[in-house]
């Protein structure tokens, strides 16, 4: 039953991909890279050798209804194949539904999904790796061999900064965090400079900014601790550092809820997402603005907009002292 099963989700994989395939191209050929399908293996005769004693998940079904597949990525050890498939029915992780992780392959965009961190509800545990699958799985790795902070997540002056920025000199490697594949590699001027997003099995992606060099292409498959870039200044910086994101089906969350820098480690090899985790989203959303005039004062903007003066000194890295230019935009909630 478990062969037939397999097959005929093979069967619906290719004819969706197919399909999203040729809709993706439709868009834009010149701008959207189609998945290459030559990367991706899908094992058409799966032998499920489990003992009498030990079956699959059953809490299972339910996502193999919902049009999951098995993806099995190039490179892997074959003769650990049968040892692979047990360990991807028990885990959820390796688990993945079309019409999520893998239906949409944009190269040119950080944040192409429909996802909205603001609506999100629920709560959910996504392990970071899995170091059950023998050599076919490598485990996690820091994105520098140090962990110096030059700023952190959070409302800089008046701008949300959606990653942690971490003290390099120009030159020093860059890692992957997890294993992935590269979904976008390209020169971004006027922000991220030379940067690079992997997309990790698990809807998590780590984005790399402002490095020198880059060394991997869309479409790569790289490793955790695999070597791509170098360290540097591009782009809009202020000095040599690594802009460092994580992303949760393209919302940005704050790169400390995974890793303790100062400890130069994860925090635990599972995440739990919450909606907490968006909150600042809808705290944006909410935000107003105000360009000074002749006259403005911060007691006098703070009257207006029902605040304090330190609130809008908080929000915009400012003091009471600092002199109001016409012109410039203050943030006031």
């Amino acid at each position: 039953m478990l062969r037939s099963l397999a097959l005929a989700l093979l069967i619906l994989f290719l004819g969706i991909n197919t399909f999203s395939q040729t809709a993706e191209v439709s868009l834009d050929s010149s701008e959207y890279l189609s998945v290459d399908t030559s990367s991706v293996m899908i094992e058409e005769d799966l032998v499920l050798d489990f003992p009498d004693d030990e079956n699959p998940d059953t809490s299972h079904n339910e996502v193999l209804n919902d049009s999951a597949r098995i993806v099995l990525f190039h490179g892997m050890d074959t003769t650990k194949m049968s040892k692979l498939v047990k360990a991807l029915i028990n885990d959820s992780m390796y688990w993945i539904a079309i019409d999520s992780n893998f239906a949409i392959f944009d190269s040119m965009s950080v944040n192409p999904y429909s996802f909205k961190g603001e609506n999100f509800k629920d709560t959910i545990e996504i392990s970071l790796y899995e170091d059950d699958l023998g050599d076919t799985a490598s485990p996690w790795s820091m994105p520098l061999k140090q962990s110096i902070i030059n700023s952190n997540f959070g409302l800089r002056h008046y701008k949300w900064h959606y990653g942690t920025d971490l003290d390099l000199v120009i030159g020093d490697s860059v890692f992957a965090c997890f294993d992935g594949v590269v979904r976008i590699s390209k020169y971004n001027p006027g922000g991220y400079g030379n940067y690079v997003l992997v997309r990790h099995h698990n809807g998590l992606e780590t984005l790399y900014g402002h490095m020198t060099e880059r060394l991997v292409k869309v479409g790569q498959h790289v490793k955790a601790g695999e070597l791509i870039g170098w360290g540097g200044n591009t782009g809009r910086s202020s000095g040599p550092h690594l802009h460092f994101e994580v992303r949760y089906h393209g919302e940005a969350i704050d790169p400390s809820y995974v890793y303790d820098f100062e400890k130069h480690t994860l925090k635990d090899p599972i995440v739990t997402i919450t909606p907490k985790n968006f909150q600042y989203i809808k705290d944006l959303r909410a935000a107003r603005y105000h360009r000074i005039r002749s006259g403005d004062t911060l007691s006098g903007l703070a009257v207006k907009y029902h605040t304090s003066v330190r609130r809008i000194c908080q929000l915009n890295g400012i003091s009471t002292r600092t002199v109001l230019r016409l012109g410039k935009t203050l943030r006031v909630r």
